[in-house]
């Protein structure tokens, strides 16, 4: 296991269980890349520790039973970085729905040198598609619910 490769596994480990410690997993200069997260009305960048904490701690409050699982991390040849494939699950409280999601999480040095884990990217599983081979309306309106909600419980 290389540094990049455990500092993922324990990223995974402490998010939710012991967030004050994966808070020190992270540099200072972090940077995370949410793509999907303009779809419903949050930044698809988040830069700094400060602005992590916060909207972690956001989504922390806004679901329960958030658990990882089927994570597999591949280590670079560099022992600085790594990246990861993991799959996350949770209950919406505000709307009792299920939010799933698929991860790559990437790992590697920050701009000062430090092996802190230092970026992450999350990728939402694609939509689900009708017999028709379209998005159904369900999904659309199921996608449109969920923007709602989580813009009334935006920090």
């Amino acid at each position: 296991m290389t540094i990049a490769s455990d500092l993922l596994q324990r990223h995974f480990q402490t998010l939710v269980q012991d967030n004050s410690l994966w808070q020190t997993l992270i540099a200072d200069d972090l940077v995370w890349e949410l793509p999907y997260a303009p779809a419903i009305g949050h930044p698809a960048r988040l830069s700094e520790r400060d602005e992590v904490v916060r909207h972690v701690t956001w989504f922390l409050g806004a679901v329960e039973n958030f658990r990882f699982f089927d994570a597999t991390v591949h280590p670079f040849a560099d022992p600085g970085g790594a990246v990861a494939e993991v799959k996350a699950e949770a209950l919406i409280k505000a709307t009792g729905r299920t939010y799933r999601q698929v991860t790559w999480c990437s790992c590697v040095p920050s701009a000062g040198g430090s092996s802190s884990y230092a970026s992450t990217s999350t990728l939402r599983a694609p939509p689900r598609k009708s017999s028709t081979g379209t998005r159904s309306g369900i999904d659309r309106r199921r996608q449109e619910t969920q923007r709602k909600t989580l813009e009334r419980n935006a920090p």
